[in-house]
């Protein structure tokens, strides 16, 4: 039996790992702001299924099997890119907050959000707050000392492969993590998107779009629309009452002639939009899924600054 659609992509989303970039050196990495390499080996406590503390090396943790010879164990993972920075506890210093995933071999993963801090040996997790079951998160800002998140997460109604609420929380601290009264801003849908211009970064999640071609979306009254890297492009987009299950139509382009090079990713990019079934967020960007010969695929989009 296959799983259903939005399942898919959620597997998909789940093992998406984006490179970190270059690695500063030891000495700098002592003294200066957290890094996202300082917490690629973070010890992690407070999470709901494992006990203790973990060592995360390269930013994973497995544990044992829960029977002998068996397949299923619990498990934990940095979630890779998502780094805000500031300074949360007034100390003057600037800490951090990343995001872990944590699975009990089923088919959830509880993220949590981890307050990181230097100490004399290093970095160390301050303190850590459950933001919930397969929650989207669409970014993470440190302001004035306060942590405000805006998520995709389940309300009361929504069936579990599918968040759907658009949510602002935020933290602050008082001797340990405070959360303020949270606020619903919306639903997932195309209409999120008004007023943003993404850029396509990666096919499939890991094959990258090269920096010379530029592919961009916008959503206005209905319609995707952008560059799709020589030629203007609209298809209209539709969203049904499951939260993110979306259709796109085939839509038109203008009618300009570009080299090779960029026409090929051009033909592709329009090629795969109309078989988008699924939006959503990983990790302050946007992806928008799709089938391929029955695989589960994603675009994967940067916002435009």
């Amino acid at each position: 039996m296959q799983p259903p659609r939005q399942f898919s992509f959620f597997l998909l989303v789940l093992s998406v790992v984006l490179p970190f970039g270059g690695c500063e050196a030891d000495s700098e990495r002592a003294s200066g702001p957290i890094s996202k390499e300082d917490v690629r080996t973070l010890s992690v406590s407070g999470l709901g299924v494992i006990e203790g503390s973990v060592t995360l090396t390269s930013g994973r943790w497995e544990g044992a099997p829960y029977a002998e010879g068996g397949a299923t164990r619990p498990s934990a993972w940095l979630i890779e890119d998502m780094i805000a920075s500031g300074d949360v506890t007034g100390d003057g210093i600037d800490d951090a907050v990343v995001f872990v995933a944590e699975s009990g071999g089923g088919s959830g993963s509880i993220v949590y959000l981890i307050l990181v801090e230097r100490d004399g040996k290093g970095v160390k997790n301050t303190a850590t707050a459950s933001i919930g079951d397969r929650t989207q998160i669409r970014s993470a800002v440190i302001d004035q000392g306060v942590i405000t998140l805006e998520l995709v997460q389940h309300s009361d109604v929504d069936p579990m492969c599918c968040s759907g609420d658009l949510v602002t929380r935020s933290w602050v601290w008082k001797d340990s993590l405070a959360e303020r009264e949270s606020v619903v801003t919306g639903r997932l849908g195309p209409e999120v998107l008004e007023g943003e211009t993404w850029r396509l970064l990666a096919w499939n999640s890991e094959e990258f779009l090269p920096d010379s071609i530029e592919i961009t979306l916008t959503h206005s009254e209905g319609n995707f629309a952008g560059s799709a890297g020589c030629n203007r492009y609209f298809s209209a987009v539709t969203q049904s009452d499951i939260p993110g299950d979306i259709k796109v139509g085939i839509g038109g382009t203008t009618r300009m002639m570009c080299p090779p090079e960029i026409m090929i990713h051009e033909d592709r990019y329009l090629s795969i939009l109309p078989k988008v079934t699924q939006m959503g967020f990983l990790n302050g960007r946007l992806y928008l899924g799709y089938l391929e010969d029955g695989a589960a695929r994603i675009l994967l989009f940067e916002q435009k600054s």
